[in-house]
């Protein structure tokens, strides 16, 4: 959270990357070393790291049925421990047990919980803290000369925009050289389209000749930033951004 002292103009590089088209590892781990002159944030903020819990679904399982903690516990496959250690954060959270249906001839009863509802109190469950991180802070004025500028968009009329094509066929219906698209498989692939196949291609083994829709490239390669210089040539490149910069080229 910002402290009550704090610029509210100041920005992380991560939302100014955002806000400009950019790739965010480019932003944070590539321009400010390799730029000139690039600036020093102007202060710092901590911020908390959480773990957020992964939604998880049982298929195969009667929701409406009713089960225990322990019973839950064995269902999701993790300790019992750690399902009352969940509830005994925040006991207000978990779901109200159903009626009991006959009161135990000594001792409490045992609470039976309907399926669903504590599938809904799992997945809802708070996160967990992750200890802290400092960021830096920056004046966006002083970030302006490091912003990209927008590329003539490329178009192809005639070609079926289902068309299934590799990295180096695009290349060569654009007419740019096959290095220039595929510098961004190895400097960005964050910022790439999925495949045909729906893969991720930074995740796909080295070489691999992943082909793509090439209307996924299209808007790819129509909304990648430009130069940082402040100007890009028809077939230069840098970083690649997933969105196109919100701001109008200058």
């Amino acid at each position: 959270m910002p402290s009550p002292d704090e610029p509210t103009h100041l920005v992380t590089l991560a939302q100014w990357a955002q806000r400009h088209g950019l790739s965010e590892s480019y932003a944070l781990r590539q321009l400010p070393y390799q730029a000139e002159n690039f600036p020093c944030p102007v202060t710092t903020r901590t911020l908390i790291r959480y773990q957020h819990p992964e939604p998880i679904d049982l298929p195969g399982h009667d929701l409406d049925s009713e089960t225990t903690l322990t019973g839950f516990a064995r269902i999701l496959g993790v300790s019992a421990h750690l399902i009352t250690q969940t509830r005994d954060k925040d006991p207000d959270l978990l779901p109200t047990p159903l009626p009991a249906r006959a009161r135990p001839a000594r001792g409490r009863p045992t609470l039976r919980y309907r399926l669903g509802d504590l599938l809904a109190w799992w997945n809802n469950r708070p996160p967990i803290t992750r200890g802290s991180v400092q960021v830096g802070l920056y004046d966006p004025a002083e970030l302006a000369p490091f912003e990209p500028r927008r590329n003539k968009p490329v178009d192809l009329p005639g070609h079926d925009p289902r068309a299934e094509v590799t990295l180096g066929r695009f290349a060569t219906l654009i007419g740019v050289n096959r290095s220039t698209v595929s510098q961004y498989k190895r400097k960005t692939p964050d910022a790439l389209p999925d495949t045909i196949e729906g893969y991720r291609p930074d995740r796909l083994p080295p070489h691999t000749r992943a082909k793509f829709y090439l209307e996924d490239l299209l808007t790819w390669w129509n909304s990648r930033p430009g130069s940082v210089s402040g100007y890009r040539s028809p077939t230069g490149g840098t970083a690649s951004p997933r969105q196109a910069p919100t701001s109008e080229p200058t």
